[in-house]
């Protein structure tokens, strides 16, 4: 009989995540433009339930893979987090005229600094400085490893910046204070049930699970001349249309998410003029 994947509790998916990045050296690619970004996973509980306590005393002494994967296996396989439900920390970033990263859905992170000692210490300078959360703090974060570095482009352009994700678990109940900082417009916790839902089913095109987000390319190309819009640029734009990204909607709840400001539906308009491509309960 097979087994559905939304029915495999959600600390299951987390085990063997902690055990593919401690047994699979992650992808690097060399650059010297890089930034990285924060994968941070909670485990929610109802009030009610008591949250049990994870014993860091093996890892802190030998700071080892194989003792890592003793303790989150440890603290993952406790009854108390069965039931649990995994929620993953999404960012809308603010929007900014000239920034290319303006209105983003993403993870909290940035360019990495001359003086970061590494790339996770970029991801936990970053997610201080935009979230105000201490990534570092044993009490309330484990750090679990690096997923591959991914190349990031920007259209008809050559490589922009390699970005570096690093996944943290949060192991205690209550996630600290947010204090969101003036480079994001809200943070979300998205329900794992929900991603989960869309891997179960093929990407569909034009679909209510999916949206398609159209690109300008004559904008993209010529941004100076997208005011004045001249003869050649109106051309140009007719020949050669639009590219169009196929996306998924992140479904998120109000009592999930911290918005800084009322204004923040992200729009394309970098991009492709005024389209929005989020709503109240979307991203």
């Amino acid at each position: 009989m097979e087994t559905n994947i939304r029915d495999i509790p959600h600390v299951e998916f987390i085990a063997q995540l902690v055990r593919h990045l401690v047994s699979v050296p992650p992808s690097q690619v060399q650059s010297a433009k890089r930034g990285s970004v924060a994968l941070i996973i909670r485990l929610v509980l109802p009030k009610d339930k008591p949250f049990p306590t994870i014993d860091l005393s093996s890892f802190a002494q030998l700071k080892t893979p194989a003792s890592l994967v003793q303790v989150v296996s440890a603290f993952l396989s406790n009854p108390l987090l069965t039931p649990a439900k995994a929620q993953i920390l999404f960012i809308q970033r603010a929007k900014y005229p000239g920034d290319p990263w303006s209105g983003h859905i993403g993870f909290p992170g940035g360019k990495r600094d001359p003086t970061d000692a590494s790339d996770q210490v970029t991801a936990e300078r970053e997610t201080q400085e935009e979230l105000g959360v201490d990534l570092t703090n044993p009490s309330d974060f484990l750090y679990l490893g690096r997923l591959d570095d991914t190349c990031l482009y920007s259209l008809f352009t050559p490589m922009r910046m390699v970005a570096s994700p690093h996944v943290y678990l949060q192991v205690c109940r209550d996630t600290p204070d947010m204090v969101i900082s003036d480079e994001v417009a809200s943070a979300h916790w998205v329900d794992f049930d929900h991603i989960l839902q869309a891997m179960a089913q093929p990407v569909q095109p034009f679909s209510k699970t999916y949206r398609s987000i159209p690109v300008n390319i004559a904008s993209r190309l010529f941004p100076a001349y997208r005011p004045s819009r001249p003869m050649w640029y109106r051309l140009f734009e007719r020949i050669v249309g639009s590219l169009h990204y196929t996306v998924l909607l992140l479904k998120h709840t109000p009592q999930n998410s911290i918005v800084r400001t009322t204004n923040h539906v992200a729009t394309a308009e970098s991009w492709c003029g005024s389209m929005s491509f989020a709503s109240d309960t979307e991203l």
